[in-house]
């Protein structure tokens, strides 16, 4: 079963980091980024569809990610590890779903394009989801530990709506039960039970994934 990854608590590594970027220390930026591009690159790859796959590659649109992330960094609150996490999310949303107005943009445009089916919102973010899915596989290689990372995210983007945003924020981002169920405008006890159904189904297609 998925099991949070994220510490929730406040995180003075990244308060620290947080601090010296909107002071313009270019080490301390690149620093933040080597520290949140993992789970960054899994909740873009989560929520990018196989017909975006097709047309952009993840680490462009991480790159994006970071990039909007930068300018709007002036005005970001600092706030415990995991709500930076969501905030990273929100950015990463942002950029896939533009890019998919993009080409639908374009479709329309040329008349050529096969029609893009729009992303359903997701919040998330993020840490490493290897341990996403316990019992699921005892990788013996990191080759067979990156392949359940990919199967897991591609179950993750595959699930509805409200099932992938709880399973991000949760599992990905490993955000507390208040601030989740603030994000999903439900009670804590209705996000644990939600989040509950979604381990089941998300544990369900990981079985079944072909």
């Amino acid at each position: 079963m998925p099991e949070p990854l994220a510490d929730p608590k406040l995180n003075p590594t990244t308060v620290l980091l947080l601090g010296r970027c909107k002071e313009g220390d270019r080490d301390a930026l690149d620093a933040l980024v080597v520290r949140f591009y993992p789970p960054v690159f899994r909740m873009v790859r989560a929520r990018m569809g196989p017909v975006l796959a097709r047309k952009e590659g993840v680490e462009d649109l991480v790159q994006d990610t970071f990039l909007q992330v930068l300018r709007g960094l002036d005005s970001y609150e600092l706030r415990p590890d995991a709500h930076f996490i969501a905030y990273l999310a929100k950015v990463a949303q942002a950029t896939v779903v533009n890019k998919l107005d993009y080409y639908r943009a374009e479709k329309r445009a040329a008349e050529r394009e096969v029609p893009i089916q729009k992303m359903r919102t997701a919040l998330g973010e993020s840490t490493y989801g290897h341990q996403l899915v316990r019992g699921s596989a005892s990788p013996g290689s990191k080759a067979a530990a990156q392949e359940m990372e990919d199967i897991v995210d591609s179950c993750v983007s595959r699930l509805e709506e409200a099932h992938r945003e709880v399973i991000l924020l949760k599992d990905y981002a490993g955000a507390d039960w208040a601030f989740i169920a603030e994000q999903l405008g439900r009670t804590v006890g209705a996000a644990q039970q939600l989040h509950q159904r979604a381990r089941a189904k998300l544990s369900d297609a990981v079985r079944a994934f072909d």
